[in-house]
């Protein structure tokens, strides 16, 4: 993303706005807002050497994977920083694994404080919230096959209500 600004702008980004045949990349202190369905990329990587990149979803539904099975990936080539991912509301569907390129990647963080992540994957973060922001509950459930793994601080219910429930595999 060029701008700060509404992922749906198409001039927000280099290329117009990412498609599920798109590996989208956010950089440079960006950060990018989505509220709308419909939202598409086939990759997503946060912050690289320019420096961090970010989301903030309050509504709509963002689905990462179309040529291949799409991840959410923090830090480009294990350089520079990564980022955060606010899901605040709507759905963010990842179909591959959501990744901290390399352990101590600068703000490799996932926090959930409402609407819904689908990950087919693991998830591998510095830093996995759920109910981080004040006044924004939220929720997650770790299937039974998941893996999640925070490098760094795991914190449930830090501000507001986290509520995170483990699924037993074969359940």
């Amino acid at each position: 993303i060029t701008n700060n600004g509404n992922w749906n702008n198409g001039a927000n980004w280099s290329a117009g706005e990412p498609t599920n045949a798109d590996d989208a990349t956010i950089h440079t202190g960006r950060t990018a807002l989505i509220t709308d369905p419909g939202e598409l990329a086939d990759s997503l990587t946060l912050g690289n050497a320019g420096g961090a990149g970010n989301v903030r979803q309050t509504g709509g539904d963002l689905t990462l994977g179309g040529l291949t099975p799409g991840d959410l990936v923090f830090g480009a080539a294990a350089v520079g920083s990564g980022g955060t991912y606010n899901l605040d509301g709507g759905t963010l569907t990842v179909s591959g694994s959501i990744i901290e390129m390399a352990p101590g990647v600068n703000g490799a963080q996932l926090h959930i404080d409402g609407g819904s992540l689908n990950v087919t994957g693991n998830i591998t973060v510095q830093r996995f919230a759920v109910g981080n922001d004040t006044g924004q509950d939220g929720t997650y459930v770790i299937p039974g096959t998941q893996i999640v793994t925070s490098t760094g601080t795991t914190a449930i219910g830090s501000s507001a209500t986290g509520t995170l429930d483990v699924i037993a595999a074969g359940a």
